[in-house]
């Protein structure tokens, strides 16, 4: 499930920045879609000459070796491990799917009259169909929910040509009725459709938007990033929430998560942004040394895990660009935990291993537990008193590393503190 949230810190982690550092050997200045790490490699996809990768953090890049057999490439996609597809999701005059970085496959893209595709999303869990959705540069928004044969049917409700170019799809869990929604993003505002029940339609969901916040470049779980800054739809509220303001001003194009440091770099045409914790600390990303135009792809990878971490940019005409990632621990006083709450595990799907994240205004006895779909407890991550405040803990970790043989499916996880009680799902993916 796409889906993001802002984390309440006791204890953040403040990035410090060293230099940009262009790094296009066999690269070229090209535009860069998009940029992943798929293992030990990292891979770029360019406008139109395919995709490269590098395997020694962008110093040097070659061809990918099955480059020749694909057409075009205009997004790429990756969540560590992309469900049944194991690495990542190209789109643009073709639908593939690909392991690692040598084997990628076509998928059918029969009943979608437009093939310049230009978002993906995907569903599955229990009592769930699984279900692919597309959407494309001006085509319109399809899905299917037979992986096998992938007939492709038309979502209604998208009244123009700008509304039908997508340029994001996310799925969204409304607390308030526990029921989950397509979120869809276009160059005319958002668009939402209550799901699973129904993939029939769409319709208009832009309270917070107006103006060049309506022109959505990307939307990135539930962010969007628009032509006149950045909002956010808080998952804490529901649907009985329009958008809120993240960033008032910009033209932004890409959000990458550095997930060890707790914070989102948000970039564009000419601006950086990094949030950081709960979003009350916005800072201005230093841009000197990026040539090239507007940044349209980042990442921020650690080889091995722990630090030092990377954070990559690709630019419209000046390939990709690198700086390496510092990090000071920062005792933060000034966020103060409220309320109870149980966040969602990220990545999820996810394989090898995933992080769980809650906040408790109060001191307690605190576990935290994980069960499979039959109720079976797999795993106890968290059994202890603990201070108030907010934590975070890795699920397989050292303590529990039998259940890295657990099998793919559905899990979940529930958090006790005292009286408070909660339970959220995870899919593990192999």
């Amino acid at each position: 499930m796409k889906k993001i949230i802002l984390l309440f810190l006791s204890l953040s982690f403040f990035p410090a920045l060293a230099q940009w550092t262009q790094v296009n050997n066999g690269l070229g200045s090209l535009k860069i879609k998009g940029l992943i790490a798929v293992g030990n490699s990292l891979m770029a996809t360019t406008e139109d000459q395919g995709i490269f990768v590098s395997t020694n953090l962008g110093d040097n890049w070659q061809v990918h070796p099955q480059n020749a057999s694909l057409p075009n490439f205009n997004i790429l996609f990756s969540e560590g491990d992309v469900f049944t597809y194991q690495g990542l999701i190209i789109l643009g005059q073709g639908y593939y799917a690909g392991v690692g970085t040598s084997n990628i496959v076509v998928l059918p893209i029969q009943g979608i009259p437009n093939n310049n595709l230009s978002a993906w999303t995907h569903e599955e869990g229990s009592g769930i169909p699984e279900v692919d959705i597309l959407g494309t540069a001006g085509g319109g928004l399809f899905w299917a929910d037979n992986l096998a044969s992938i007939t492709w049917t038309e979502i209604t409700g998208l009244p123009d040509a700008n509304s039908k170019y997508i340029t994001g799809l996310s799925i969204f869990n409304d607390p308030n009725s526990n029921a989950e929604y397509l979120l869809v993003g276009t160059r005319n505002g958002a668009y939402i459709s209550s799901y699973p029940n129904s993939l029939a339609s769409v319709s208009p969901k832009n309270e917070g938007l107006s103006g060049n916040g309506l022109y959505i470049n990307k939307l990135y779980g539930n962010f969007a990033l628009t032509q006149n800054g950045v909002y956010i739809f808080p998952d804490e509220s529901g649907l009985s929430s329009g958008w809120q303001t993240l960033i008032s001003t910009g033209d932004f194009r890409t959000i990458t998560m550095d997930f060890f440091n707790q914070s989102f770099y948000f970039f564009g045409n000419q601006v950086g942004k990094v949030v950081i914790g709960d979003g009350s600390v916005i800072n201005d990303v230093d841009l000197s040394g990026i040539t090239g135009g507007a940044i349209t792809s980042s990442f921020v990878y650690y080889p091995n895990s722990t630090p030092p971490g990377y954070i990559f940019v690709g630019t419209e005409n000046g390939g990709v660009f690198r700086k390496q990632l510092s990090t000071t621990d920062v005792e933060n006083n000034s966020i103060v935990v409220t309320e109870f709450k149980l966040n969602q595990n990220y990545p999820n799907p996810f394989n090898p291993s995933t992080k769980i994240s809650w906040q408790s205004p109060v001191s307690g006895y605190t576990t935290l537990k994980v069960y499979d779909i039959l109720g079976n407890e797999v795993a106890t991550l968290v059994d202890e008193y603990r201070n108030a405040g907010s934590y975070e803990v890795e699920f397989p970790n050292v303590e529990t590393s039998y259940a890295s043989s657990l099998p793919t499916g559905v899990y979940f996880y529930k958090l006790q503190v005292g009286e408070f009680v909660q339970t959220k799902r995870m899919i593990l993916a192999k």
